[in-house]
């Protein structure tokens, strides 16, 4: 993309925020404040910092020697690093929710929600997951969403929390000059779930065919995350936040349609799914202990996206190809939109 490109992309995805900010209820709590770490030196890089200074200064901690690819894996994500900054958030309504309605009448594992490979039975502490910005479409004046993300345990309950950092990318819609155009919303978030909302990261921008790097880890009682887009080499990984309640049941690589318009009375909506087309989860790897695996060394189960409930037919969203031979990458892929369903329907 051309740098005029960005700057027009940029412009429209800011647009886009603010309607989609604006849009439906009002954001239901402020932002955490999160822990802001120091920012790295002049000279400093993290291929060659010490394990004390990638924790100084937000960076993912290095997988030990042991941990062969692992450990390439990192390598060639922090090669990508350029600068860092400590983030800038909004408020938001859009949930990153556990998963819902499974359909055991589909082919795999059905959710309403999720498409993605899961990880199960161990307690995992860090997670990896690396992917390419999709370009989204939608069918015209049909907001249309779709977020990849990685993360460590489900998000179904406050003793069961779910942290997670990934990407968040929608269409939305205006009407002038007699048509219908589409506008663009492309951002970085974490979250902790279950909770009120995602926290979109500003200052780190993303686009279209942009890499994005995502590592999270939990220690001594604080979920950390470190995002990163690798194309541009602009990072943020000053956050931390206390958990309450992880347990480090799952890992999981997932993409997902968020819920819109989220209150304390309502549970908000499940839209349409973006076409995303394909989307290709790499550096999948979790970590238990000190002994790092891909998502398919570790025992793990699958999730396609099915749209039924509200519908007079069932219709799938989105499924999964095969886990490559190094059991860490997976593809995903994009079915049909769906339409708009309440949460919890």
């Amino acid at each position: 993309m051309t740098k005029y490109g960005r700057i027009v992309g940029f412009v429209m995805a800011g647009m886009a925020m603010v309607l989609l900010m604006g849009a439906g209820a009002s954001p239901s709590s402020t932002v955490p404040a999160p822990v802001l770490l120091s920012s790295p030196p002049p000279g400093f890089h993290p291929v060659t910092a010490t394990q004390a200074q990638l924790a100084k200064y937000g960076f993912p901690p290095r997988p030990s020697a042991a941990n062969v690819r692992a450990l390439d894996e990192w390598t060639q994500a922090m090669k990508s690093w350029k600068h860092t900054v400590h983030p800038q958030f909004l408020t938001s309504n859009i949930h990153i929710d556990p998963i819902f309605g499974q359909d055991v009448a589909t082919t795999g594992q059905g959710a309403k929600n999720w498409a993605g490979n899961q990880d199960t039975s161990h307690t995992y502490t860090s997670i990896t997951g690396q992917w390419t910005v999709p370009s989204v479409t939608a069918l015209v004046n049909d907001q249309s969403i779709e977020s990849s993300w990685a993360g460590l345990g489900t998000g179904a309950s406050s003793s069961n929390q779910l942290i997670q950092a990934g990407d968040f990318n929608e269409v939305s819609w205006s009407f002038y000059s007699g048509s219908y155009h589409p506008s663009y919303t492309h951002y970085l978030f974490w979250d902790i779930a279950p909770q009120t909302g995602i926290h979109p990261i500003t200052n780190v921008p993303i686009y279209p065919y942009d890499t994005v790097y995502v590592n999270c880890w939990y220690t001594s009682g604080y979920a950390h995350f470190y995002l990163q887009n690798s194309t541009t080499g602009e990072s943020t990984g000053t956050i931390s936040e206390p958990v309450s309640g992880f347990s480090g049941s799952t890992a999981e690589w997932i993409v997902e349609r968020p819920a819109i318009g989220v209150t304390n009375t309502f549970p908000g909506w499940w839209y349409a799914l973006a076409n995303f087309s394909s989307i290709t989860f790499s550096d999948t790897e979790a970590e238990v202990g000190s002994t790092w695996n891909g998502v398919g060394v570790w025992p793990h189960q699958y999730w396609w996206m099915v749209d039924g409930y509200n519908d007079d037919s069932e219709s799938t969203l989105a499924t999964l190809g095969s886990i490559n031979s190094y059991g860490d990458a997976f593809p995903v892929y994009f079915r049909s939109y769906g339409d708009r369903d309440e949460v919890n329907t």
